[in-house]
């Protein structure tokens, strides 16, 4: 965890933890919780998805890949999570692996808004305006220069 506190971590938008206990830690007196995620926290992380409790290897992957789907569909965290948990106890039901100990681990703290990409989609339509824009103009100079 040192390391992790050392870093400078102010850009990044989420860190997920999907292993075991990653937010539980030891209670320290007047510090709280000294955590996996909270080293994340220090490091100036927005928003880190971590686990409670022991998880289990199978439902953990099948729940993130649901996860960042919804993510990339541009879903906030904690819908994009909640709806990964929800198709998951769906799909399980009647199963022992949609009893919550598989599921309901996984937690998000902090900033929950969705991941939005760097370049936006106006940001693409100028820059795509403009290079339409210069292709006309050399297109046109040029066939002026061969008549």
């Amino acid at each position: 965890m040192k390391e992790i506190y050392n870093l400078d971590l102010q850009k990044t938008k989420m860190v997920t933890l999907s292993a075991c206990e990653t937010g539980v830690g030891q209670l320290k007196k007047g510090e709280g919780f000294l955590s996996l995620a909270r080293a994340f926290f220090y490091s100036g992380t927005n928003s880190i998805t971590s686990t409670l409790w022991k998880i289990n290897d199978f439902s953990t992957a099948e729940i993130m890949k649901s996860y960042y789907t919804n993510l990339a569909n541009g879903h906030a965290k904690d819908e994009a999570l909640q709806t990964a948990k929800t198709k998951f106890l769906e799909e399980k039901a009647g199963t022992a692996l949609a009893h919550p100990c598989y599921w309901s681990a996984f937690v998000i703290s902090g900033d929950t808004q969705p991941i939005k990409p760097p370049f936006t989609t106006p940001f693409l339509l100028i820059i795509a305006g403009l290079l339409l824009v210069a292709v006309l103009y050399f297109y046109f100079k040029r066939r002026q220069q061969i008549q």
